[in-house]
């Protein structure tokens, strides 16, 4: 890759990537952290990576600096019985203050980060299972599993909290 593709990707990509992050780690200041390691580990590998491939290289590694965080931070992946449903009429205001986004944000706090990662890659960034398998280093298949099942840990949470669309 040359310079001037680095510097291509890093105008793409660089956003792309920052939602990624900062939507599974909820923190902006750690996702910048990442996003820049990221970018200066694709720098230090320029002569390497080709132009084509800078975009799963990049979300491979910004994904592998985030799973080093989170197992820092100590997250436990929740599994199907160990779910917390949201139940707006549990807090002190009203459902009504609650719209979709805070509801659906809620609802994907509670899946694993295994989970929220690749649903984020699929429907978010619009990622292939294929891509989506490179950049986390699992199998095609654990990818179908693991949007299957976010999807439905979702469907039971949001169901509960009176969302039916």
């Amino acid at each position: 890759m040359t310079q001037a593709e680095y510097k291509q990707a890093v105008t793409v990509l660089s956003d792309k990537v920052m939602r990624f992050v900062q939507k599974n780690l909820r923190s902006y200041h750690d996702a910048c952290d990442i996003v820049q390691d990221s970018l200066i580990t694709l720098y230090n590998n320029i002569q390497d990576v080709e132009f084509e491939k800078a975009k799963s290289y990049l979300f491979t590694v910004a994904y592998r600096k985030m799973l080093n965080v989170l197992q820092q931070q100590k997250v436990r992946s929740k599994n199907l019985e160990n779910i917390q449903v949201f139940n707006p009429t549990q807090m002190q205001d009203t459902a009504a203050e609650y719209d979709r986004k805070q509801l659906i944000s809620h609802a994907i706090e509670q899946l694993s980060p295994a989970m929220r990662s690749c649903l984020m890659l699929k429907d978010y960034e619009g990622y292939k299972t294929s891509e989506i398998a490179l950049i986390m280093d699992i199998s095609e298949d654990n990818v179908k599993i693991n949007i299957f099942r976010a999807r439905r840990i979702l469907r039971k949470i949001l169901t509960n909290a009176g969302y039916n669309q």
